[in-house]
């Protein structure tokens, strides 16, 4: 199967998913519905079978189809938070349709000329696509362009959709086939996707699969799945003699702004809390650094060093040190760019992965730069050089310790200037 594939079919799945969960509700399912469904299931049967899409296929099983959507038992998540440091859900819209519209009117048979737009479409606002959204944007460019433009259409938008957990993904492969192979191939195309596979492979075996060759073949799958971690995002990358550094914020909106007005939690508390959690998930072997910034930078360890329990103890419980001011101005560009530095010419040509992780509730209003764009662009050739990719993470949650004349506003530049980074530079970005 092409990659092209396993990216639209990806899409299909979780648009599929939102098509039945939506309309789970109501017993009697109108006509569009059950259309939209048979189209979605007949597409990834025919991908997974990598054959044609036979449309009078679809309509004749219309007549006979049983339309009804039962997800598998409700599972404990693996949450890596506890009470106290809740992972919350942002109270961010999705974008407007009358912007999805505004952007697929543009789609031109000019590959050159679409990637121009769709780059400016995909920063601005920094809202995330619902998954309908996304479906209807790939299904306009798929008409009209090459496979790589497709492509990297496809998997941009990818990074953008929300995850699924394991009930939620076998219901969703038991919906769509009764056969081990193709479940396992439904189950490949959406292991990046699923949340909480640790703590529920063996339940995702016995609901799917009956076939002792397939099973073992799906157990090794999901034996290499990724981690993650929900205010973090994945992590897969981060394997043994990788490394990997976080850069955190530290201005006073970072340290004193709260989860809610009751919470005794500081998005820097809860920032740290999950860079915690993933570390203690991580290989020993895997090389780790913190970087804190404000209006100066100090760095955690002199080098990288093994995320041993003592190093990830040592992080834990020794603060940084404060700039010794009370000051809101943050030089994010040259923040990021002395912590990319710290990927020397030698290190990074040494083997593994670098990533960074970059920890932010603020857009940075110091510096040369501040336009998303030309930030974006000046932090680029730094993590080219240092051959590694930066993902962002906003924590917007809460309100403001200061007061702003518009809250949201300074929120969506702030998830503006991240996600331009992230997508400058390989990364991916969420917002908390």
């Amino acid at each position: 199967m092409t990659t092209l594939k396993v990216f639209i079919a990806t899409v299909l799945l979780v648009a599929l998913f939102a098509c039945m969960t939506t309309s789970s509700a109501s017993a009697a399912k109108p006509r569009r519905y059950q259309h939209d469904m048979h189209v979605l299931k007949q597409l990834l049967k025919e991908i997974i079978q990598e054959g044609e899409w036979n449309s009078e296929q679809v309509h004749e099983e219309e007549e006979a189809a049983d339309n009804s959507f039962i997800p598998a038992a409700d599972m404990t998540s693996m949450a890596t938070s506890s009470s106290e440091f809740p992972c919350a859900v942002a109270a961010t819209p999705f974008r407007s349709e009358k912007s999805i519209d505004e952007f697929i009117a543009t789609v031109t048979t000019n590959p050159q000329q679409l990637l121009s737009e769709f780059g400016k479409f995909i920063l601005t606002p920094s809202f995330p696509f619902s998954l309908k959204q996304a479906l209807k944007i790939l299904q306009a460019v798929a008409a009209a362009q090459p496979r790589v433009v497709r492509k990297h259409v496809t998997e941009s938008l990818l990074k953008r959709l929300m995850d699924m957990k394991s009930n939620e993904a076998i219901g969703l492969i038991q919906s769509v086939s009764d056969r081990d192979w193709e479940r396992f191939k439904l189950l490949e195309l959406l292991v990046s996707n699923i949340v909480d596979l640790p703590t529920n492979r063996e339940y995702v075996l016995m609901a799917l699969f009956n076939d002792p060759i397939v099973k073992e073949k799906a157990s090794l799958l999901l034996n290499e799945v990724k981690l993650h971690d929900c205010a973090m995002g994945a992590y897969n990358s981060l394997a043994s003699g990788s490394r990997v550094l976080f850069v955190l914020e530290r201005s006073d909106s970072m340290m004193y702004s709260k989860l809610t007005y009751s919470s005794s939690v500081s998005r820097y508390d809860f920032a740290k809390y999950h860079l915690i959690q993933m570390l203690k998930q991580l290989p020993a072997t895997t090389l780790f650094n913190v970087v804190s910034y404000h209006e100066k930078i100090f760095t955690k360890f002199d080098q990288f060093v093994p995320a041993t329990p003592q190093n990830i103890e040592l992080v834990a419980k020794s603060p940084f040190p404060s700039s010794g001011t009370s000051s809101s101005s943050i030089n994010l560009e040259e923040s990021l760019k002395s912590a990319l530095k710290l990927f020397t010419p030698a290190l990074s040509q040494q083997m593994g992965n670098n990533t960074v992780y970059l920890l932010s509730c603020g857009p940075g209003n110091r510096g040369e730069f501040k336009d998303a764009e030309k930030l974006a662009d000046s932090i680029r050739e730094y993590a080219e050089m240092a051959r590694a990719p930066v993902n962002t993470i906003a924590f917007t949650i809460g309100s403001e310790h200061f007061s702003v004349s518009n809250a949201e506003a300074y929120r969506e530049m702030t998830s503006r200037n991240l996600n331009a980074i992230a997508y400058a530079t390989g990364g991916f970005f969420r917002r908390n």
